[in-house]
C-alpha cells in the first residue's frame, strides 16, 4: 500500500450529537492520485462521514448500505454520548485504505487502532467492501462495538469500618403513558402497594402534554420488593422494568440527609474509578468478546465518620417532635460528624440539617457561661440581673416573652435560659488572647 502524504485526510473528530473537525479535510499537496472515484476519494468521504457520525453517508459508500448502516448505528449508540473520536486516513490506493481510530471515553480511558479496509467495484463505482471488520478488524458477522463501564463495587463504610451503603441492583418500574387506562391504573396501583405500603398512583392531569409513547417512571424497588410481583408486572401491557445499579443503605430503615450526598459523591467517584470494557456485541445484544478495557484502580473504599447506633438514636429523637426538627451530632474532640437526622416535617424544606443556616441560640449559653466561670468573674452562686429586656451595646435583648426574674443566682438564670443575663456576661468578658 502506498502512502499518499502526511495526514492526507484528518484527523476527523467525532462526538455524539456534534461534529468536531479537529483538522481540515485536505488532499495531498501533489494532487489527487486518481479520478473522482479513486481509492483516496472514497477513503476521504468514508472517514469524513465517520467523523461526522453520519451513518447514512458512510453506509452509502459501501456495497452493503443496509448492513453497514445497522453496524455503524449500533456502534455509535453503543459507544455512548460522551465519547470523543478522531479518525485519520494513513494510507490509500485503489484497492484498499488504512485508517486510524482514536477513541476517548473520558477519565484517561482511551483506545486506538488501525483498520485496513478493502475496496471493491459495484455499479461502476469504487466502494468500501463492507463487513463489520471495517469498524474493527476483530469484528465478525453483524457485530458492533459497545462501551460498558465496570462499576467499582466497594461499599461505603461507617465509622466502624462496616458497610453503610453498597451498590445493589434495583428495578425501575415505568409505564407507557398511553397504557394508563383506568383498569390498568387500578391493577397497577394495587400491585405496587404490595411492595410499597401506601403507594398511590398520581391522578391523571388532563392538561399535561404527554407524548403517547412517553414512559413515566413510577417507582424504584429493591430486588426483595420487586421479585414477588415481577411476573404480574410483566403481564401488564405497557409496563417496562429496567434493572439498574444504585448505591443503597445496607439497613433499609436508615434515613439521613447525608445519604443523597454520599450517593452523589460515590457516583462522581465512579467516573474516575470505574473500569471499562469495549465489547463486541451481536444484533440481539449478546456479548461475544472484549476488545479493550481496564479494571477499576486499586484504592480504598469511601469511609465516613457516621456511627449507625448514634444515627438510629438521633433519628428516633427527632421523630418524637411534631415540628420540623434536625440534629447533627459531632465528636467534640475532632469535629467528626457522627449522626445527621431530621424528621418528616423538616424533610419538606429539604436537607436543612446540612444546608440550613441558623443562629446557635441558647446552645451558645453553655459556651458563654463556661467562659465567664473560667475567667473568675462569677461563680455558680453569684447574683446576677435577669430583666425582661436589656440594652447591651446599643441592642435591645429580650427574654422569651420578656420574662423577668429580677436578681437571681447565676445557676437560676442559666436554668431559665435568661438571654439578658448571658448577653451582659458576654460583653463583660475580656477579649480573647
Amino acid at each position: 500500500m502506498t502512502p499518499i502524504g502526511t495526514n492526507p485526510v484528518g484527523p476527523v473528530g467525532w462526538r455524539r450529537g456534534a461534529l468536531v473537525l479537529s483538522a481540515a479535510l485536505t488532499l495531498t499537496s501533489c494532487g489527487m492520485l486518481g479520478g473522482p472515484d479513486s481509492g483516496e476519494k472514497v477513503a476521504k468521504k468514508f472517514v469524513g462521514a465517520l467523523g461526522g457520525a453520519d451513518v447514512a453517508a458512510a453506509a452509502a459508500l459501501t456495497d452493503d448500505p443496509d448492513g453497514a448502516s445497522d453496524v455503524l448505528r449500533r456502534t455509535f449508540d453503543g459507544l455512548g454520548e460522551e465519547t470523543d473520536a478522531d479518525f485519520t486516513v494513513e494510507h490509500a490506493d485503489d484497492t484498499a485504505f488504512t485508517y486510524r481510530s482514536d477513541w476517548d471515553f473520558g477519565g484517561g480511558r482511551t483506545w486506538s487502532y488501525s483498520t485496513t479496509v478493502p475496496l471493491t467495484t459495484a455499479d461502476g463505482s469504487r466502494r468500501v467492501d463492507w463487513s463489520a471488520s471495517v469498524v474493527n478488524e476483530r469484528l465478525r458477522g453483524d457485530q458492533a462495538l459497545q462501551y460498558t463501564p465496570v462499576t467499582d463495587t466497594r461499599a461505603v463504610l461507617d465509622a466502624n469500618g462496616m458497610a453503610l451503603m453498597e451498590p445493589r441492583t434495583v428495578t425501575v418500574v415505568a409505564v407507557e403513558s398511553s397504557a394508563l387506562v383506568p383498569t390498568v391504573r387500578t391493577r397497577l396501583g394495587a400491585l405496587l402497594a404490595k411492595a410499597v405500603p401506601g403507594f398511590e398512583l398520581a391522578p391523571p392531569d388532563p392538561g399535561a402534554p404527554t407524548a403517547p409513547d412517553a414512559r413515566i417512571d413510577l417507582v424504584t424497588l429493591r430486588q426483595e420488593d420487586v421479585e414477588p410481583i415481577r411476573a404480574e408486572l410483566e403481564r401488564i401491557p405497557g409496563i417496562h422494568l429496567s434493572d439498574q445499579l444504585r448505591l443503597l443503605t445496607v439497613d433499609r430503615e436508615m434515613t439521613s440527609p447525608v445519604v443523597a450526598g454520599l450517593r452523589a459523591t460515590w457516583e462522581a467517584r465512579q467516573k474516575d474509578s470505574a473500569g471499562w470494557r469495549v465489547q463486541a456485541v451481536d444484533a440481539d445484544g449478546g456479548v461475544t468478546g472484549t476488545l479493550a478495557g481496564g479494571d477499576p484502580p486499586a484504592g480504598t473504599a469511601m469511609r465516613t465518620t457516621l456511627d449507625p447506633r448514634l444515627q438510629y438514636l438521633a433519628q428516633r429523637a427527632v421523630d418524637t417532635e411534631p415540628r420540623a426538627a434536625a440534629l447533627v451530632a459531632l465528636d467534640s474532640g475532632n469535629g467528626q460528624v457522627l449522626a445527621v437526622a431530621q424528621n418528616e416535617p423538616a424533610d419538606r424544606s429539604g436537607p436543612i440539617a446540612l444546608t440550613g443556616l441558623y443562629p446557635p441560640g441558647s446552645t451558645f449559653k453553655t459556651v458563654t457561661t463556661m467562659a465567664a466561670l473560667q475567667s473568675g468573674a462569677v461563680n455558680a452562686d453569684s447574683v446576677v440581673d435577669c430583666p425582661g429586656t436589656a440594652n447591651i451595646s446599643g441592642r435591645v435583648i429580650p427574654n422569651e416573652n420578656e420574662f423577668d426574674l429580677g436578681r437571681v443566682p447565676l445557676h437560676t438564670a442559666f436554668a431559665h435560659s435568661c438571654n439578658t443575663t448571658m448577653g451582659r456576661l458576654a460583653v463583660d468578658l475580656p477579649a480573647d488572647g
